[in-house]
């Protein structure tokens, strides 16, 4: 009896997730390209001086999401883009730790691949997850029926090995091995994939590039020869060898006649890192310390942090059959991406959403919401032991909660008064000035909201509000 219950239990899942409307063939088809600690300024649309020609040509015909946000660390980017939520609700505020049985996402939370999977989708994963160190809550237990990449948060791109020597290149749910740079194994799965017959396609592509450690071929290192800082060079070889891959894939869209109808969608994970200081011994010394990688600017910050250039990204959405070209300077986020797409993939939403679908707001109407976000990070890169990070913006006020961290001291000492800083981004998207003695009513209001919020989504998870195990950096 136990077997024919499993038999029919399977019967129907398999039922759900291959079971299409009839309208399928009309529904758009979806490629996410998620770079991986691309800064701001690091893209040629932006004035950025890295060649990125493949990138810029679609930002052109594509709208342009001038503010666009995400959140500090990878992990917890990914996580909100999964689930539409804010990770925080999940105790999620910098990176996937690797403790055993240990998963991102709850395990009874429906992902955007599950749920465009049980409408016909085919969804398949190509590049980094960091959303699980196994394959218990991996990719294709959250709904994608295809995956190929690699578990962990960086990894050398040449030998897949990660910072501690550990190999997680993958394939479904088996390790494997390969040959070849990470961003060549990408492309080369994307185009293998794009290759197959059927429609409409979900698949999500999160590069390596330009994670640390800094490497990629001479052509596209050679690309960039006006750039004069050699760790920089390096840096804008790995975004070029990036951009190439898109542009393949554009290629590739084109010659099958599928590029009208496909939504792509390019963002960053996080902000950019604007340096990194191997003082662990990541690699066994292979990998050194780079003064300049990503660059930020106009912006402060950097991976990390919640001031802009930590959680404000290059973002685009490129969908020639509906959406006109245009650039919207108002608030956006990697949370409303999961109910965007499954709008224009005519998927009711679930219910408890921390997004709202863009789909209005890119068709050229109004925004109607008020901008109303919560951000936290208990692993900030500074100096001399770090520290943890709260934001709130309301409209264009932006509260930011900021504590240091001693660990030069002999024990673990927490700077037990936070310093406040409020900043108008209306006027002062820099976060140069801060207000927050001009305007101590905004700050005390934008303080409460910042509590009420921390109390509602820490409650279930109480060693998320930073008292818990800290991140490692620069996964």
């Amino acid at each position: 009896m136990k077997q024919i219950i499993v038999a029919l239990t399977l019967a129907a899942i398999s039922q759900i997730s291959t079971a299409a409307p009839d309208d399928g063939a009309t529904r758009p088809n979806v490629i996410v390209f998620m770079a991986d600690d691309l800064g701001w300024n690091d893209v040629g649309y932006h004035g950025s001086n890295i060649k990125t020609p493949n990138i810029d040509a679609l930002a052109a015909q594509a709208v342009q999401l001038e503010q666009f946000y995400v959140m500090p660390w990878c992990t917890a980017t990914r996580a909100a883009f999964e689930s539409g939520l804010n990770p925080a609700r999940f105790g999620i505020l910098s990176l996937q730790h690797p403790f055993p049985g240990r998963t991102a996402l709850p395990p009874d939370l429906a992902t955007l691949p599950e749920l465009l999977r049980r409408h016909g989708y085919f969804t398949a994963l190509v590049g980094k997850w960091h959303l699980s160190y196994s394959f218990d809550g991996g990719p294709i237990e959250r709904g994608y029926q295809r995956a190929f990449g690699y578990l962990h948060g960086q990894m050398d791109h040449y030998t897949h090995e990660d910072q501690r020597g550990v190999t997680s290149l993958f394939r479904d749910d088996e390790l494997i091995s390969a040959d070849g740079h990470m961003t060549d194994l990408i492309g080369a799965e994307l185009r293998s994939l794009l290759q197959q017959p059927g429609q409409p396609f979900f698949i999500n592509v999160t590069f390596s590039a330009p994670h640390y450690p800094l490497q990629a071929p001479a052509q596209f290192i050679d690309a960039n020869a006006a750039i004069e800082n050699p760790d920089r060079r390096l840096f804008a070889g790995m975004v070029t060898h990036m951009d190439h891959v898109i542009g393949e894939t554009v290629k590739l869209l084109e010659s099958r006649g599928l590029l009208t109808n496909t939504i792509i969608i390019f963002l960053s994970d996080n902000g950019g890192d604007n340096y990194f200081e191997n003082t662990r011994d990541y690699y066994g010394g292979k990998h050194g310390s780079h003064s300049i990688m990503a660059d930020n600017s106009p912006l402060r910050g950097a991976k990390t942090d919640v001031y802009e250039g930590g959680i404000r990204v290059p973002a685009f959405i490129h969908y020639p059959a509906v959406l006109q070209p245009r650039v919207i300077d108002q608030f956006t986020a990697v949370t409303d991406l999961l109910p965007t797409l499954l709008d224009f993939a005519e998927v009711e939403p679930p219910a408890q959403r921390d997004g709202g679908s863009l789909r209005p707001l890119l068709s050229g109407k109004p925004q109607v919401r008020e901008p109303e976000y919560y951000w936290f990070t208990r692993s900030v890169k500074i100096p001399h032991g770090g520290g943890k990070q709260s934001a709130v913006r309301l409209g264009n006020w932006k509260l930011i909660e900021s504590q240091r961290r001693f660990a030069w001291l002999p024990w673990r000492f927490e700077w037990p008064w936070p310093r406040f800083e409020l900043f108008d981004l209306g006027q002062d998207p820099r976060e140069q000035v801060n207000l927050a003695r001009d305007h101590s009513d905004i700050a005390d209001k934008l303080r409460g909201r910042l509590e009420e919020y921390r109390a509602e989504v820490f409650a279930s998870y109480p060693g998320a509000d930073g008292k818990g195990p800290d991140a490692a950096p620069h996964d």
